[in-house]
């Protein structure tokens, strides 16, 4: 049973003493976030648009890692929302991970068919195989236990259900951090071995790996 307040079903009972406004409820950290999605979402645009430009109008020849590369695309208090205008936040949070991880995925593996063309060493191909296999592995497992997070399913993104049992959803949103770091780790050492015992200057062996460095972003 949903707390109520003023006659407003609420997401969850507010603080004792706690006078709630829902024509003007406090938030945290709305500024930070608008500055943290618009410049983040801008310099990706940007990324995008510019290896599109190469691609289209420069090289005019698109590869398979360029749809890999193309699919890779505030917060108010609960006891101040609705439950109505919770429930899509929750249906939201439910879907964002999801999309996420397939996402993440296909950049990876699109930075992993640029490196198949550095070297045709067979050492190298391997290991960026076994690369592309954690990457994908990790990718499904994570996407299965998102969408799979609740019994029953709609529990995930339903607040009403109150008798389901779940995962730690916390604990997993943790687990994709860090294994998304150590495929990011994994993607962005590949072509080290490579780069290095090459005869050129060392200032373009750095401009090299960041130019790689500037893919995985």
């Amino acid at each position: 049973m949903a707390a109520v307040v003023d006659g407003v079903p609420v997401a969850i009972p507010p603080p004792d003493g706690y006078k709630v406004n829902f024509e003007n409820p406090q938030r945290n950290s709305v500024t930070e976030a608008y500055w943290l999605y618009g410049v983040g979402n801008f310099l990706s645009l940007a990324f995008i648009l510019q290896r599109v430009y190469v691609k289209g109008f420069l090289q005019r020849k698109f590869r398979i890692e360029d749809g890999d590369f193309i699919r890779g695309v505030m917060g108010t208090h609960g006891w101040e929302m609705p439950i109505t205008k919770f429930a899509l936040f929750a249906r939201a949070l439910y879907l964002l991970p999801i999309l996420y991880n397939p996402v993440q995925c296909g950049a990876k593996l699109a930075l992993l068919l640029v490196y198949r063309r550095l070297a045709p060493l067979k050492w190298f191909q391997i290991l960026i195989w076994i690369t592309g296999f954690v990457v994908v592995g990790s990718s499904v497992a994570i996407t299965f236990v998102t969408i799979f997070p609740c019994r029953p399913v709609r529990a995930g993104w339903d607040i009403t259900i109150t008798d389901a049992k779940c995962i730690d959803r916390p604990a997993v949103y943790q687990a994709t951090a860090i294994l998304g770091a150590i495929t990011d780790a994994m993607v962005l050492a590949i072509p080290i071995p490579v780069v290095v015992p090459l005869k050129i200057s060392w200032r373009q062996k750095v401009g090299l790996l960041c130019f790689f460095c500037i893919g995985g972003v």
